[in-house]
């Protein structure tokens, strides 16, 4: 569950706030999308430690997770 929820909220820092696609100046995904680089920093972090089966499973949720946080961050600011 931690890996999800820091996958969640790294992919969002790393797009919205610290913007690393355009440090690097590389704009594609998934480094200029919160959602796909959610699912792909779920993977690298969960790759070594799950069964193979839950891993679709737990990058879905990280990516619904961070979704569901940029919604609300948009609303407060």
């Amino acid at each position: 569950m931690k890996e999800i929820l820091l996958a969640a909220c790294g992919a969002w820092v790393l797009v919205n706030i610290i913007q690393l696609h355009l440090l690097i100046k590389v704009n594609r995904k998934p480094l200029s999308c919160h959602t796909c680089l959610a699912g792909w920093l779920t993977l690298l972090l969960t790759f070594q430690d799950y069964y193979w089966l839950h891993i679709p499973f737990m990058m879905s949720a990280s990516m619904m997770i961070v979704i569901f946080f940029n919604y609300i961050m948009k609303r407060l600011f």
